[in-house]
């Protein structure tokens, strides 16, 4: 399993959107993903996280800060934003300092 999984998964009648995020277990990232989320301009309805000693699984229950649904291209902008910025912090990509902040490269999704 490669360092970052996202996966996305709708329920049938429902507005909300299920992101899971797989990840390599790190105590200093915790809450990282939420607030990539909120940076992202999305509207987290729940959210649950399962933790073992290597890995840990966050799920969330999104939709779009209008209480719409997700597209696929948001899917897409979102799933490529929370996976560079978690491989970041677990140093698989090399970014410059002043890039680890929340929201940085994501300015094109407003």
């Amino acid at each position: 399993m490669s360092d970052v999984q996202i996966r996305f998964s709708e329920r049938p009648g429902e507005v909300a959107t299920v992101i899971e995020v797989h990840r390599r277990n790190d105590p200093n990232a915790i809450q990282h993903t939420d607030r990539l989320l909120f940076a992202l301009r999305v509207q987290i309805l729940s959210s649950e996280t399962f933790v073992d000693p290597l890995r840990r699984m966050e799920r969330f229950r999104v939709c779009e800060l209008d209480g719409g649904p997700l597209s696929s291209r948001r899917k897409r902008e979102l799933s490529t934003s929370l996976s560079g910025h978690l491989r970041a912090l677990h140093g698989a990509t090399a970014l410059r300092p002043s890039e680890h902040r929340i929201g940085l490269r994501d300015e094109r999704l407003q």
